[in-house]
């Protein structure tokens, strides 16, 4: 986090975090946690012991996550999470972020509605709550920039943004 801390001057003893929704996912496909559980069913000794690897539901896609996170009861509870934070900033990590944010607060404007590698990336922009307006920053995700480390866009991105943040 203190690729996204340090540039705004933030102390993490001072960051209230929340995810878009408080439940888990399983991601599926290769090298995911489905796929460590579907190998640890196939292990004799998992067998031998009688140990179930368990279920748990499978990630849904981002439009149904949003979708998740934008309805009811969620949207209430998260927009009750922001507002009892009182942030001076609020950063949003990945599109999702920044789509179910958006999704929950009563406006947001000035930054990109779609987060992509260029010259308007980490613009900041502002959400209004329950008449409270605050200072907004959408950011990538820090896995998708570890993620697309061959795509220097991003990382270049992000690094211009960090010099911006730290004037």
């Amino acid at each position: 986090m203190t690729e996204y801390l340090e540039p705004l001057e933030v102390d993490p003893q001072h960051v209230a975090m929340t995810d878009a929704v408080p439940w888990f996912f399983v991601k599926s496909g290769a090298g995911s946690q489905s796929a460590a559980r579907d190998r640890l069913a196939q292990l004799s000794l998992t067998k031998a012991l009688g140990i179930d690897p368990g279920e748990l539901p499978a990630r849904p896609t981002t439009k149904h996550l949003v979708e998740i996170v934008t309805g009811s009861p969620r949207r209430e509870s998260l927009r009750s999470e922001i507002v009892a934070a009182e942030p001076a900033n609020v950063v949003t990590l990945g599109q999702e972020g920044l789509d179910a944010v958006r999704g929950v607060v009563d406006s947001a404007t000035g930054a990109q509605t779609r987060l992509l590698p260029d010259d308007a990336y980490g613009t900041e922009g502002s959400l209004t709550i329950d008449g409270e307006r605050l200072r907004w920053i959408p950011l990538a995700h820090p896995g998708l920039i570890r993620q697309l480390a061959m795509d220097s866009r991003w990382r270049t991105a992000h690094d211009r943004w960090k010099r911006r943040a730290r004037g």
